[in-house]
């Protein structure tokens, strides 16, 4: 199965790049694409490609050649940064049934402890999106990783997506 690895966090090093290379090595990071907003124009969808060109074109490749599309992101006030937030949006360009046989995990994490609101409504959030992809498979973990995040809090938040990454390919 090939793996689309997409580490959104605007900051390098930080726990969701730790998190994304737990999985993987070939991690592709939002921060070092030049990705512009959708502007919501629909000349995709009378055209069958985005109006911009930019680093989404060459991505747009390798979501449509990836069975599984795996997502990594901090949460930043209440959402994700725009780095990823920007990318998601360009996923507009793609016909739904693009997603029809894909698998999708995303890992959000926050200083927040693991009950807090914040992952329930965006865990409700991204799998309203896998449904109106119709995704195959959709995974959602909220982990918490406070500021001076512990080593063993880190290595217990890695074992769970390693965890849910098989289930993911032993499907």
């Amino acid at each position: 199965m090939k793996n689309l690895i997409i580490a959104g966090s605007p900051r390098k090093n930080m726990y969701s790049d730790k998190m994304a290379k737990s999985i993987g090595d070939n991690v592709i990071f939002a921060r070092d694409l030049m990705i512009s907003e959708c502007i919501g124009c629909d000349y995709c969808k009378s055209n069958g490609c985005c109006i911009k060109d930019d680093d989404m074109t060459l991505l747009y490749q390798e979501i449509l050649s990836s069975d599984n599309l795996i997502l990594f992101s901090p949460i930043y006030w209440w959402s994700v940064p725009a780095t990823l937030k920007k990318l998601i949006d360009r996923f507009y360009a793609l016909p739904s049934s693009s997603f029809k046989n894909k698998q999708l995990m995303v890992v959000l994490n926050g200083e927040a402890e693991r009950d807090d609101k914040e992952y329930s409504l965006l865990g409700d959030l991204f799998k309203e999106m896998a449904d109106y992809l119709e995704v195959k498979k959709f995974l959602f973990l909220g982990l918490s990783t406070p500021q001076n995040c512990s080593q063993e809090l880190l290595s217990s938040n890695i074992n769970e997506i390693k965890e849910a990454y098989n289930s993911l390919n032993n499907n």
